[in-house]
């Protein structure tokens, strides 16, 4: 039983505006390189015209330069506007080292050198003025300095109104002809272009190119070779630091894969010794220990009483992953569905059943490799299973935070976990907040995916103080019933929220939203879908969603490629790193 990477590529829309954080001129210039370098969230700078061309798609939008001196400003060739601020001037030179491919005349700046590269819509009818700002995704400008001073240079790429997504500061190509490039996943429409106040040499700008393509994704596709009926590959899973656990309930299994360079193919299955219905439903991987739980396994004759599998890789051989336990709850009742959600952080696991109100169970493991349940705990009642996640000394069980607690009585030690706060968002009616939620250090992403009629909204809180979580974002789509929020995952900057009845590619195909934060907020960069899935598929259903540093995990347990309900797995990738594009992968 095998597991099949296929590669797939598609360019997808984005949408949002942001900014980024402001940043002094002294620090800005230390930002400066000779490569594509990251100079805020997710934008690239570059050095060489024809690798940004290449690989922004950008294609030349200002005209050919006239041979005439002190033109009007602000001065419009093609769809690009050139504006000097004082104390520069504008005007045009025929420079003897010219850009390659231009008509020899450049624009040139006498004195200390302030320009605005605006991208405007191409005019219709000459001499109207001023143009309506362009948005793009990429604006370069062929550029030298002459002279044989440096000179530093400040460039900040800015919105419409004014809002700055990316600052970069370098020095002055000299002699021959150098490149400014920008590429943004936040659309923009200006390059502002300012000269340290000590230089006073003229430079020498040629033309300029623009590009409309929003953030470039690379889908993979990952299935069990030949699927099972039913199988639901993909219901569950988890990733974490190179390694990712695929739950597969409908034939009892999961799945571990492996990173390798930029490969993932499965290392090893993980299988119960004994029948154990619904294994693969939840699965949860930190370090060397992933978890598998299998709600309606049968406890001491008690049908649906649920139990949990741990999974230990062994040092050096990550293809082996051995029984580490099997942990049950002390109170296993008939119908309880132990091991519905599971969570694993260290050597400590939570695990939730399916009762109402569910109850929480927190497991250590001793030094002899035995599992303890140390404690248990009700939680609220639900409307809806609720996800949950563990990190360090909390716990969150939907909406609810619950904080470890050690007292010493007469000098014993005795562990309890104890409400710190319920998480509450605005709405009048159920909204099934909780039902995906991810705990990220201080930081809680959690869905609502039934508010507004099935449209659905999710929110990021951020702990202020012990007790005090506030929420600081909200996040929402206007396209109604998708339940966006279904799934969450939070890494860092980056959040995905997935949209399992979306309709991209057929109804309830399902859709991945991506955000990212800027100085003014959490920015909406993509919906995306991979151009494969077909309607029933509900990409991005609940348990379903993982981001493991640039690589970001989808269920779709619905997909039916070669039975009803087979299940699959798709990955997708943002192509921009810290030395600009990737190659792609041929399908």
């Amino acid at each position: 039983m095998r597991l099949l990477l296929i590669g797939l590529l598609c360019l997808l829309p984005a949408a949002g505006s942001g900014t980024a954080a402001e940043t002094n001129w002294p620090d800005a210039f230390e930002r400066g390189g000779t490569r594509p370098n990251p100079i805020a969230e997710g934008a690239f700078h570059f050095t060489d015209r024809d690798r940004f061309l290449a690989e922004t798609g950008a294609t030349l939008a200002s005209a050919d330069l006239p041979d005439k001196s002190s033109p009007p400003e602000p001065f419009v060739s093609g769809s690009i506007e050139f504006k000097a601020l004082a104390p520069s001037s504008l005007n045009f030179a025929d420079w003897g080292v010219d850009f390659p491919g231009d008509n020899d005349i450049e624009i040139a700046l006498n004195g200390n050198e302030n320009l605005d590269v605006r991208s405007i819509e191409p005019p219709i009818t000459r001499g109207i003025t001023p143009q309506p700002s362009r948005p793009v995704h990429a604006l370069g400008i062929e550029f030298a300095d002459p002279g044989g001073a440096p000179s530093e240079f400040l460039v900040r790429a800015l919105t419409a109104s004014g809002e700055e997504v990316a600052l970069i500061a370098f020095d002055a190509p000299q002699s021959a002809p150098g490149f400014i490039g920008i590429w943004s996943p936040v659309p923009f429409s200006r390059l502002q272009i300012r000269e340290a106040p000590s230089a006073n040499e003229n430079e020498f700008f040629g033309r300029v190119y623009t590009g409309d393509a929003p953030p470039p994704i690379r889908w993979r596709k990952l299935k069990q070779e030949g699927g099972n009926k039913s199988g639901e590959f993909g219901r569950a899973l988890a990733v974490d630091d190179g390694f990712a656990v695929v739950g597969a309930p409908g034939i009892e299994m999961a799945f571990i894969l492996e990173r390798q360079d930029d490969t993932w193919s499965e290392s090893s299955q993980l299988a119960p010794s004994d029948r154990n219905r619904a294994f693969g439903r939840s699965v949860a991987i930190h370090g060397d220990l992933a978890v598998v739980g299998a709600p309606e396994a049968t406890v001491d004759a008690s049908s649906d009483a649920g139990a949990v599998h741990v999974f230990q890789r062994q040092p050096g051989t990550p293809s082996d992953w051995t029984p580490a336990g099997i942990v049950v709850a002390s109170d296993a009742t008939a119908g309880a569905f132990f091991g519905s959600r599971v969570a694993v952080d260290g050597e400590r696991l939570l695990v939730t059943d399916r009762r109402n109100p569910p109850r929480a169970y927190v497991f250590e493991r001793s030094g002899l490799g035995i599992w303890f349940e140390l404690h248990s705990f009700a939680t609220a009642p639900v409307s809806d299973p609720v996800d949950i996640d563990l990190d360090g000394d909390l716990a969150l069980v939907g909406p609810q935070l619950f904080r470890r607690e050690e007292t010493f009585p007469r000098g014993g030690g005795i562990e309890e976990w104890v409400l710190e706060q319920t998480l509450t968002a605005p709405a009048t009616v159920p909204d099934g907040l909780g039902v995906a939620a991810v705990l990220h250090g201080e930081r809680v992403l959690i869905g609502a995916p039934f508010f507004d009629a099935l449209r659905g909204v999710a929110y990021l809180f951020e702990r202020r103080a012990p007790g005090d979580w506030q929420r600081v974002a909200t996040f929402s789509v206007a396209d109604a019933g998708e339940q966006f929020g279904r799934s969450v995952a939070l890494d860092g900057e980056d959040i995905v929220i997935g949209a399992p009845a979306a309709d991209i590619n057929g109804p309830d195909s399902g859709a991945i939203y991506r955000f990212v934060v800027a100085a003014g907020g959490w920015v909406q960069v993509s919906k995306s879908a991979p151009p494969d899935n077909v309607a029933d598929d509900r990409l991005g259903s609940e348990g379903g969603l993982d981001i493991d540093a640039r690589t970001v995990f989808i269920g779709a347990a619905e997909d039916s490629d070669y039975f009803e309900r087979s299940g699959t797995v798709y990955l997708f990738d943002f192509l921009l790193f810290a030395d600009g594009f990737e190659e792609p992968s041929s399908p």
